[in-house]
């Protein structure tokens, strides 16, 4: 999370890239279910790409720090529940921001 800060201060949009995809990596390996990662990397393609489109968005890497930390700060406090909940946050930011970045840029999006 300290590289993912430093990236968020430097506006370093490719190191924060590389240092979210090294944190959702561990977090797949801590979880006990080791088959995640593998299923996350068959649909990688498209996870990318919605990365790669929505970090440029002001603020966007501030959020991902902040909801990275509040998943992180749940699993040093030995609350699942609380992981989860954090988690689930985390992931249920995903399409309001697609939209947002859908509205955007829609050039991105046609067909």
């Amino acid at each position: 999370l300290e590289r993912q800060a430093q990236c968020v201060r430097e506006s370093n949009r490719r190191g924060f890239f590389r240092t979210d995809e090294a944190f959702h990596a561990t977090l797949a390996e801590l979880s006990g279910y080791p088959g995640v990662w593998q299923i996350i990397l068959e649909v990688k393609t498209q996870i990318d790409r919605y990365r790669l489109l929505t970090l440029p968005l002001e603020g966007r890497m501030t959020e991902v720090l902040a909801e990275h930390r509040a998943v992180i700060d749940a699993l040093a406090s030995n609350d699942p529940k609380r992981a989860v909940r954090a988690m689930r946050e985390h992931l249920d930011h995903v399409l309001p921001v697609l939209e947002i970045t859908r509205r955007l840029r829609p050039e991105y999006f046609t067909v």
